[in-house]
């Protein structure tokens, strides 16, 4: 798994629409504290993050309407690779797309776990 920083996942699409007070509690952590917490999961080759919505909303908005440069944070992870094992491993007949909803479906025994009590996706 790949580090990735906001400038290389920017132009992803995000999953969830979002809350915009959520996203201001967000950017204000992110603000003082700066990035903390678990990284947003992406697949770097379908460009597409997996969790995050209200993150990378955040980051946006620090990137627009602030002084913070974000561009260079550290934020994702390209899950990329487990992704491609999970699907493998399943029937093509049952499975039209990924359970965003449930990601241990996806992770459960990777090191991507390590994050599950931090995504209410899990």
């Amino acid at each position: 798994m790949d580090e990735m920083t906001y400038m290389q996942i920017s132009c992803y699409a995000t999953p969830n629409d979002t809350d915009r007070k959520h996203v201001d509690e967000i950017a204000q952590s992110i603000l003082k504290h700066g990035w903390d917490g678990a990284p947003i999961l992406v697949d770097s080759v379908q460009g597409i993050c997996l969790t995050g919505s209200h993150r990378m909303a955040a980051l946006q908005h620090l990137a627009d309407d602030t002084d913070m440069d974000v561009d260079d944070m550290t934020v994702a992870l390209d899950v990329h690779d487990i992704l491609e094992d999970w699907y493998a491993s399943q029937d093509p007949d049952t499975v039209d797309e990924l359970p965003l909803d449930n990601l241990s479906a996806i992770f459960a025994g990777t090191e991507v776990e390590e994050y599950k009590d931090q995504l209410p996706e899990w």
